[in-house]
């Protein structure tokens, strides 16, 4: 991890210790990466490979289901109808090499929040 994402987890670490699946992703038992230790996000990379392959899976699917029961479990604000309702803008894919990019932009209106929300993602798949 670079210091500057360390930094940015011990601004949150208070929040980041009370959420069971931020705290396995974002330290060791609870205690902070350090400089330069590898941080591999496994769960992240199974999601990026299933919009990769099912981009509607984020406002549909499995994806959006798991998205809004943690919302619901931690205070968030974005709901299942809300991801439900939202559509992507912009797909497009490229490749460099034997990787192909998948990447996505949207506006997403969500419909109990009332704001213009911009996503992006950057999927890969060998």
């Amino acid at each position: 991890m670079s210091s500057r994402l360390i930094g940015a987890v011990e601004g949150r670490l208070d929040v980041i210790k009370k959420n069971p699946a931020a705290r396995a992703v974002f330290t060791h038992g609870g205690v902070l990466y350090k400089p330069g230790e590898l941080l591999v996000q496994r769960d992240l990379g199974r999601t990026l490979r299933n919009i990769a392959v099912d981009p509607q899976s984020f406002y549909t699917g499995e994806i959006a289901r798991a998205i809004a029961s943690d919302m619901t479990k931690n205070g968030g604000l974005i709901t299942l109808e809300d991801l439900n309702t939202s559509t992507s803008l912009c797909y497009q894919f490229y490749r460099f090499g034997e990787i192909r990019f998948a990447v996505t932009s949207a506006l997403t209106k969500f419909a109990r929040c009332r704001l213009l929300l911009p996503v992006a993602f950057i999927c890969c798949k060998s």
